[in-house]
């Protein structure tokens, strides 16, 4: 595939360097997908992962469509990473991190 595509690299290190510049990011489920959102970029997943909301799921639509999909794709990102990142998860940096984390697992059984 490298050989046939000029575009596409394998890189093992900085990703930020590219997300800048990149239209888009493939990925079967790397943290690289959810990195591209702080850039706007679009992302097209091929298995599940837990930031699918908003990308392009190949399980979904299909391969073709999600990549004839790529290059107009434009969710609202800074809603999505703020739902994500401050609504669904616990985000350990805030004061109310330990009464957080107490809820959710007495709200699981845990016997807190």
């Amino acid at each position: 595939l490298l050989i046939e595509h000029d575009r596409l690299f394998v890189r093992k290190a900085g990703a930020e360097r590219f997300l800048q510049t990149c239209d888009y990011v493939v990925t079967q489920n790397s943290g690289v997908g959810l990195l591209a959102y702080f850039f706007a970029k679009p992302v097209i997943l091929f298995a599940k992962s837990d930031f699918h909301h908003i990308a392009l799921n190949v399980a979904d639509i299909g391969a073709v469509h999600a990549f004839d999909q790529a290059q107009g794709h434009d969710p609202n990102y800074a809603a999505y990473l703020h739902w994500f990142l401050q609504e669904q998860a616990i985000n350990a940096g805030r004061p109310e991190a330990k009464a957080r984390i107490a809820e959710v697992l007495r709200g699981h059984g845990w016997p807190i």
